[in-house]
């Protein structure tokens, strides 16, 4: 049996009135009691600490040598609220813990009844990972609680003694402790004192809950709760681990407060030391208002989505925590460490989904540490680069050396064919060829069949995507994870059509990145590092025309002005650069005003040329009209340079002016300045603070459109004009920044949401409003908790969810709704009904909903919104498809 250690003075000290007791072989760890006492009749903020309350160091009392069936042996643990003793039970010869309330507060009946709070608050759990309470009762003037004996040792000491402990480690025991608070939440019981100090981990590696001396029972349990609101206010928990609504009122503490105790309790596990340390005021203020820390920055072997549900569980309003500590243990459980899972769970643990593909729940630092892949999924084109972990990057190429990948496949009989060799097809029998793959997204099927089958856009992309990896990765082990690069103004819809495009592929660990937040990624990089090559830069605003200069090094702080037009939409976005660290600050545009509305002004006006100067209409044969598109397709890249284009479909040549073209074209452009404003404008940046201007995509290449654009721009500020090769760099530097290991990396960038979630309810007047949730411009992840009320005489409480939409954002689009089944005793006094639903956006900017249980925490999650074009048996069958097809 361990002695006891104590702790260093700003490590665990309780605030309560009560001292702290860890009943097991590890004995008690605390020998001081601070009792802050805030106001009084006045609010002041004036409060006292007593760090010398006579009960501090108690000596063991005299006690006789059997109480009741139990004979006692050596005291193991003191504290105000009584002492530890190791014991058996005479009859069973079982070894037992024997707290016994001390004798000189034996007389006062408020400690008293506070001791047989704690009685009935360990009585009414059972669960294997808390302590159990065997037996209770009161022998002369002895007043007992008999239970579990643990031999093992608190984590406060085990890491005081063996240092920090890893990823996978502290992941499986913080999981154990979850699932015993999370029983004890569902018994009503809130510990309010979760610490290192009271978590145990026993021989067999099961961590045990103690100490429920501070519980909080939801309805009374005594009668000892004073209600004049005059009287002074006691701090209840351990100030290192104590959340912040705690620290204002600990009676207003619930299950979410437990949740930000056990984040602390990690974060020592990790480091060694509490979330915020310092004196009583500067802990205080930490809790209050500090930022959260970010544990990649002090920890090596943390991923972004492992810090992401730390900062989930330390969130400063409880609104924005997990509701339930079953989505903690969700989101933990593909981290943890078997080594550290005792034999009765391991067969449940087995049992535990391992979440969304999404996340890299999968890369911990157990596993090897490799190269990634970052991939730009265009809508004419693919690139794709490799990011060694000590930052080495390349560009992959497909057949032919070449860099770019054309989004294209065809299917005769023949087989399948992609790319340029799809290409050719395209020209001698296009009703074989499916291009411009991402247009068909929210569609249920291609327009061709491909292989005899009737395929979903996400399966052929899959197709596509698995093709691309097995054609430009070299490296002997298959890409550890992989980030794609998209459209910011990707809804729902469009990114949960890539997500299954990616599972279908084989792809397991998938990043969505949005383009602009990779852009500047590349465009950072090459500032750091000047072998990763020049800049081009535009020299001449009224031309195409662009220079290749070196690298300067990069400023200390920068703001970025990112423009991209592409075949997939527009795109716009400020970012801000300090100290090598890329944040999103807002992003704009919609994926509906991309370059394919140029295109498609373009050959309108091909027709219509064609028609008048050749009486010929391309559009009457399959032929001829994919011969008409082909044409204006390079027309455009064509007038990228020069001021006109001439198209030839059938010997029927026309030319067409670049003026004219663009005159067509009018509201494209008009949009695409509205979202160049209004980014800047919800930034909260004027023109004249942007220092660099990121463009993307050919048609930005038009002098004349690019200086319509960006009318305004300081002269100062430096364009640059970044390609799809770029992109896929700074894609896969954005996901490698982000994996466990990666210590030469900067810090991996902040996305945030590009859409608001609003809630559609009805006002007082039965008219429909949205009720705005997750604003754009979030840092994701994002996470709100909002509780929804119903009428009673209703069968089902719908939750119908919308999206800001519309190509200048002023519309909203509906996402769809859940039924959520009301039970019969749910109904409260007034007769309605209530329930805490969570809205989370992750960091692939997907939603998720979770809704509350019946009866207290625990919670659901919900299919997801808008329901996904395949469902998870459609998605297996057209993966083992995909595999046959490759």
């Amino acid at each position: 049996m361990e002695p006891h250690q104590p702790q260093n003075e700003d490590q665990e000290k309780p605030l309560s009135d009560d001292l702290d007791l860890n009943i097991g072989a590890a004995g008690a760890t605390d020998d001081h009691t601070r009792i802050i006492q805030l106001g009084s009749n006045d609010d002041s903020d004036l409060f006292d600490i007593d760090l010398t309350s006579p009960k501090n160091h108690l000596e063991p009392m005299k006690l006789p040598e059997q109480i009741g069936e139990y004979r006692l042996g050596e005291m193991i643990g003191s504290g105000g609220m009584g002492q530890v003793f190791l014991a058996e039970h005479v009859r069973m010869q079982r070894t037992v813990a024997i707290k016994v309330l001390p004798f000189d507060t034996s007389a006062d009946g408020r400690s008293v009844e506070r001791f047989y709070d704690e009685v009935r608050a360990a009585a009414k759990l059972m669960h294997p990972n808390i302590v159990t309470a065997l037996d209770a009762g009161e022998i002369g003037s002895v007043h007992y609680l008999a239970m579990e004996y643990v031999q093992g040792v608190n984590l406060a000491t085990m890491v005081s003694s063996g240092g920090p402990v890893s990823v996978p480690d502290a992941a499986a025991i913080i999981r154990q402790a979850a699932m015993g608070l999370l029983h004890a939440h569902r018994s009503g019981i809130v510990h309010r004192d979760v610490k290192p100090g009271n978590l145990m981990r026993a021989a067999d590696g099961t961590i045990k809950v103690l100490d429920l001396g501070l519980a909080r029972v939801s309805g009374p349990i005594s009668q000892t709760t004073e209600s004049n609101p005059n009287q002074r206010r006691h701090l209840i928990g351990t100030l290192p681990y104590m959340a912040p609504e705690q620290l204002e009122d600990p009676e207003s503490a619930d299950s979410r407060s437990d949740i930000y105790s056990l984040g602390a309790t990690m974060f020592y596990l990790l480091t060694g030391q509490s979330p915020y340390t310092g004196d009583y005021l500067q802990q205080v203020y930490g809790h209050r208002h500090g930022p959260i820390p970010d544990l990649m920055e002090v920890c090596g072997d943390v991923d972004l989505n492992f810090a992401n549900i730390f900062e989930r569980m330390m969130a400063k309003s409880p609104d924005q925590r997990f509701t339930s500590l079953d989505e903690v243990i969700e989101a933990l459980s593909p981290y943890a460490s078997d080594k550290l899972t005792p034999t009765w769970l391991s067969e449940f643990v087995q049992r535990q989904e391992s979440g969304d593909t999404s996340t890299f729940s999968s890369v911990t630092s157990e596993v090897r540490t490799e190269a990634v892949m970052g991939i730009d999924l265009g809508m004419f084109h693919v690139a794709a680069a490799q990011c060694q972990p000590d930052g080495e990057i390349r560009d992959l190429t497909f057949d032919s050396e070449r860099k770019l990948f054309r989004c294209m496949l065809a299917s005769d009989d023949t087989g399948i064919t992609f790319g340029d060799s799809a290409n050719r097809r395209r020209a001698v029998n296009p009703i074989s060829v499916v291009h411009c793959l991402p247009m068909y997204f929210g569609r249920k099927t291609l327009p061709r069949p491909i292989a005899g089958s009737t395929v979903p856009p996400e399966a052929a992309i899959g197709l596509m995507l698995r093709h691309i990896v097995e054609k430009s990765w070299s490296h002997p082990q298959p890409p550890q994870a992989i980030a794609i690069a998209i459209l910011a103004g990707y809804d729902q819809m469009h990114r949960r059509a890539v997500e299954q495009a990616a599972t279908i592929s084989g792809l397991t660990t998938v990043r969505l990145i949005d383009r602009s937040l990779a852009a500047a990624t590349a465009l950072i990089a090459r500032q750091l590092d000047t072998s990763l090559g020049a800049l081009q830069v535009d020299i001449n605003p009224d031309s195409s025309m662009f220079d290749v200069i070196a690298p300067a090094a990069p400023p200390v702080r920068q703001n970025i002005l990112y423009v991209g037009l592409s075949g997939q939409g527009s795109e716009t976005s400020v970012l801000r650069a300090k100290d090598k660290r890329l944040k999103q600050i807002v992003n704009g545009g919609h994926w509906k005003s991309g370059s394919l509305v140029f295109l498609q002004r373009l050959t309108e006006m091909a027709t219509e040329q064609m028609i008048t100067e050749h009486r010929f209409d391309p559009r009457s044969k399959l032929e001829n009209a994919t011969a008409l598109q082909m044409a204006c397709e390079q027309a455009m890249a064509t007038m990228a340079v020069f001021p006109t284009a001439t198209i030839t479909v059938r010997q029927c040549r026309i030319e067409i002016s670049r003026e004219a073209w663009l005159g067509r074209c009018r509201e494209a452009i008009d949009n695409l300045r509205f979202w160049v404003l209004e980014t800047l404008k919800n930034s909260g940046r004027r023109w004249s603070e942007i220092d660099h201007i990121l463009l993307f995509g050919p048609l930005l290449r038009i002098g004349p459109l690019r200086q319509e654009i960006l009318e305004g721009h300081p002269e100062q500020s430096i364009v640059t004009h970044v390609d799809r090769s770029a992109v896929a760099r700074g894609a896969a530097l954005c996901l490698s920044a982000q994996m466990p290991g990666r210590t030469d990396h900067p810090p991996p960038p902040r996305s945030v949401t590009s859409q608001t979630i609003g809630l559609m309810v009805n006002d007082k007047n039965g008219r429909r409003r949205i009720l705005p949730l997750i604003s754009k411009g979030t840092i994701t992840p994002a996470r709100v908790n909002r509780r929804v009320t119903a009428d009673r005489t209703r069968q089902t409480m719908s939750i119908a969810v919308a999206e800001s939409s519309g190509i200048q954002g002023q519309s909203w689009q509906s996402l769809g709704k859940d039924e959520i089944q009301i039970e019969a005793n749910e109904a409260n006094e007034a007769g309605s009904i209530s329930r805490m639903i969570s809205f989370e956006v992750d960091i692939n900017g997907l939603l998720s909903i979770r809704v509350q249980g019946v009866g207290g925490p625990g919670s659901i999650k919900l299919p997801p919104l808008p329901t996904p074009n395949l469902n998870e048996t459609e998605i297996a069958a057209w993966k083992r498809w995909v595999e046959a097809n490759s």
